[in-house]
């Protein structure tokens, strides 16, 4: 104060916000905020951030586990530019080179340009990304004519399959109906009326993209099929990548230290069950958060405190009560959304890639005709030495895109058996006895949102009728439009620019515009080689050909003759082997603590014994 003079303090008061969930959704729209002044208060109900995409210490593991294996294709553009960023605060050093010139360093990613199909005969099969660029237009046609060759003809399929499968994925981009249409049909609905339409071309559609979105061809939108055909093709180089190490170590823990750098508050071990509406001059508002014991997780909001929700929809609708319905009736059609478990199998054996028949390929490998729907990445030759198993154990991690025949099966020894039976019909030489350690990840209780028919009306948008409440995650109405770690930043993102808008806006990944789409398709269908190739894949179905040629694993051959009232085969060989090798026996019941790590030792006579940690 000055004498004769007073000096009242007009700062603005400090704009607040408190954010449920502190999986990757919450962390990205908490730290947009925080970086924009704003004063954030995180509540996970785990000891661990991250959600979905944490990856956890297990006993006994020698690394941390993940949910499962996670890709990250170009057109994830938002969650490549967080990690340039977050990279930028972690290297203050940024600057010149060694020659003196400015030179930005990225996050490096490890890029993938395709990925392979495996057979049960042993046989690997490559397939790559349908476009590639180069340097030049020439350059880029060039590789781009050496793919179509190599997916067309040298593939899992005959050629005349592989190109109506090529010529399906033009159609469905050119978008014929409109977003209503697309969304109210499947993907195998949309095939179905096409004069293009066999049956090989079906069950090759739905292993792609089984094993590609964890959602069966007859349930998963057109619309989003549309949606994410087109940004692969718009920005297929690299085709994928993936992280140096552990979802944890390289993406959770950077996101958080710079969520701290910024003051945002984290707070772990706090539970939201339940919100509660207060009213405020006849509007409603998010008022309280409360706990099982229905006390207040933090204190109380007012109306100009905004709150985010970004827990996965299977907690999120029941957030949704009868005060919360009134003020937004919408939000009870999140009731309609589909959930499904994509589980994984972590396993370490001491056998080399060059043992197992995987060396050189570093790229994802879909076991086709697998029953569970199964696919792997061998860690060990993606990842950077510093992020392996210290005692050189190779470390396989797959994911069953088809886990719900196991939902039944007591006991994790029980399903990762059932598993390692079809997986050893790829790999023969992964034995029970050269596993050394194994983790079953289920995902039971956090199953993933799934795109069915329709579902995109049922979906939240960011903002609701509840002016300081708003949603985010990859279930949450956004452009991306598929259950991915994009579809949570993009929407994470928008939460934040639609709260403050000096917050960043997302930038929504760029396609193809149809109408080369519509060219594309026209041409194909006046190109008599399209024709012949129809009438090959009819004559090659109705020969039965189609059906002698799938190579299946045995699990569901030994299902097909059970059908056909054929003798049961049996046990499979795997099952014996395993036996005889020293593998427990399993009736399908353990007593063992649900999802514990295991690992096998050798005793000093040789033999092996299990030991549970």
């Amino acid at each position: 104060m000055r004498f004769g003079t007073l000096y009242v303090d007009m700062a603005e008061p400090v704009q607040k916000c408190v954010i449920v969930g502190g999986g990757l959704a919450g962390l990205v729209a908490a730290r947009n905020l925080a970086r924009q002044g704003w004063k954030v208060t995180v509540l996970e109900k785990t000891d661990t951030p991250g959600g979905k995409a944490r990856a956890d210490a297990r006993p006994e593991a020698p690394v941390l586990i993940e949910h499962g294996y996670h890709v990250f294709p170009k057109w994830y553009t938002n969650t490549r530019a967080l990690l340039d960023e977050i990279e930028q605060e972690r290297s203050p050093g940024w600057g010149a080179n060694a020659e003196g010139r400015f030179e930005k360093r990225t996050f490096r990613f490890v890029d993938l340009d395709g990925y392979y199909y495996l057979t049960p005969d042993g046989e690997f099969h490559r397939m790559y990304s349908p476009v590639r660029t180069g340097e030049t237009w020439w350059e880029t046609a060039r590789l781009t004519a050496q793919s179509m060759k190599a997916n067309i003809f040298d593939t899992l399929k005959p050629w005349h399959v592989q190109y109506l499968f090529l010529l399906s994925v033009i159609d469905i981009l050119r978008k014929p109906f409109t977003n209503r249409m697309m969304d109210s049909v499947s993907q195998v609905g949309f095939l179905r009326a096409k004069p293009y339409a066999t049956e090989s071309l079906a069950k090759l559609n739905q292993e792609n993209m089984l094993k590609a979105s964890a959602i069966p061809a007859y349930e998963m939108s057109a619309m989003t099929a549309y949606h994410i055909g087109g940004y692969w093709v718009r920005q297929p180089d690299p085709f994928l990548s993936v992280l140096p190490g552990d979802l944890q170590t390289c993406f959770i823990e950077p996101i958080v230290k710079s969520c701290e750098r910024h003051g945002v508050d984290l707070q772990l071990g706090k539970e939201v069950v339940e919100i509660s509406i207060g009213n405020s001059n006849g509007k409603p508002f998010v008022e309280r958060l409360l706990d099982r014991s229905g006390q207040d997780v933090c204190p109380r909001l007012d109306d100009q405190t905004m709150c985010i929700v970004t827990t996965p929809p299977e907690v999120t609708r029941k957030f949704i009560s009868e005060d919360v319905y009134r003020a937004d009736p919408e939000l009870g059609n999140m009731e309609h959304l589909e959930t499904e478990p994509m589980s994984a199998l972590h396993l370490f054996t001491d056998l080399s890639a060059a043992e197992l028949n995987l060396k050189g390929k570093k790229e994802h490998v879909f076991l086709a005709g697998s029953h569970y729907g199964l696919s792997f990445i061998d860690n060990n030759q993606a990842w950077d030495k510093e992020h392996r198993a210290q005692n050189g154990w190779t470390y396989l991690s797959f994911i069953s895109s088809n886990f719900s025949p196991l939902r039944e099966v007591r006991g994790d020894e029980a399903r990762m058996q059932l598993l390692l039976e079809e997986i050893q019909e790829y790999l023969p030489e992964l034995k029970r006895d050269r596993i050394r350690a194994w983790y079953m990840n289920d995902n039971l209780q956090v199953p993933l949102y799934i795109n069915t028919v329709g579902s995109w009306r049922n979906r939240p948008r960011v903002d609701s009728a509840i002016p300081n409440l708003f949603f985010a995650g990859d279930y949450v109405k956004n452009p991306i439009d598929l259950a991915c770690m994009e579809g949570a930043v993009y929407t994470a993102m928008q939460a934040a620019h639609e709260i403050c808008e000096t917050a960043p806006i997302p930038v929504a990944p760029i396609r193809y515009p149809e109408w080369l789409m519509n060219l594309s398709y026209f041409g194909a269908s006046v190109f008599p080689g399209t024709w012949l190739a129809v009438w090959l894949a009819r004559h090659y179905d109705r020969s039965g050909r189609a059906e002698r040629d799938e190579r299946l694993s045995s699990v569901k051959i030994a299902a097909a003759q059970r059908r056909r009232g054929k003798d049961w085969m049996g046990p499979l060989r795997s099952r014996r082997e395993s036996s005889s090798e020293g593998g427990q026996p399993t009736n399908g019941r353990s007593r063992e603590p649900s999802g514990a790590f295991r690992t096998m030792a050798r005793d000093r006579r040789g033999g092996s014994k299990q030991e549970t940690g």
